[in-house]
């Protein structure tokens, strides 16, 4: 007859060896555990944002995504998509709430001059309109856009690693700085603002910031969220 198994719990001696490595496993499962949740080995918040501040100032192009998840009192939008150069040129789609939810085609030139193409007629130079809803076209700019909000941005605390759209990010939550918000996302900004920055592992890219717009009165806090990808793909916007 054969012998059972060293690790056959029905003997003896199976049951003997379980118990000597039950308690092995599960400190080994506890410290693995452990270090991949332990926020001692991530990269510092401030060093990263200082990282990702200076990458984003190399970036000469991108594809851009707003999205506004509920309602800010004053601002007629939903979202806005497209794409964005250093050069201040922005075109893409964006949906207005006033006078009623429709989807608009913008563009932007220069970051001066900007045109809106309604569903029914074609393009009208609306550079006042579209500069007061939203200006994606100062995102790039080195001094006032996505770099500058990095760079500004306090009390960093790097949370963890993240996928985000198939990237490979660390997740780092900040108080944002008021002005240097303005450039990324619209509306009327109060003081205290908090946000999330998702930090390219790789590249040192920013790929996602999301900031919240606190409570007031009957309004609850509104998150809203800037994407960015494709970077340094050409870019290329002509007058209507």
């Amino acid at each position: 007859m054969s012998r059972p198994p060293l690790y056959d719990t029905r003997t003896r001696r199976g049951r003997a060896l379980l118990g000597l490595l039950a308690p092995l496993l599960v400190l080994s499962f506890v410290a693995a555990c452990g270090k991949k949740g332990d926020p001692s080995t991530l990269p510092d918040g401030a060093t990263l944002l200082s990282e990702a501040a200076a990458a984003m100032r190399l970036v000469q192009s991108a594809h851009s995504r707003l999205e506004i998840d509920g309602t800010i009192p004053d601002l007629p939008l939903t979202y806005a998509e497209g794409d964005i150069s250093r050069a201040g040129d922005a075109e893409g789609t964006l949906q207005l709430t006033f006078p009623q939810l429709i989807e608009v085609e913008f563009k932007i030139l220069g970051g001066k001059r900007g045109y809106l193409k309604y569903p029914t007629g074609g393009w009208v130079e609306s550079t006042l309109v579209i500069m007061a809803v939203y200006n994606p076209a100062v995102l790039l700019d080195a001094d006032n856009g996505v770099a500058n909000a990095l760079a500004k941005a306090t009390n960093a605390r790097t949370e963890k690693s993240e996928k985000v759209n198939g990237v490979d990010t660390y997740k780092v939550n900040v108080d944002m700085n008021r002005k240097a918000t303005e450039a990324l996302v619209p509306g009327k900004l109060p003081d205290g603002l908090t946000g999330t920055f998702w930090i390219d592992k790789a590249s040192k890219r920013m790929v996602k910031v999301t900031v919240v717009y606190p409570a007031s009165g009957s309004n609850p806090a509104v998150p809203v969220t800037l994407s960015l990808n494709d970077f340094d793909k050409p870019v290329t916007v002509s007058a209507p």
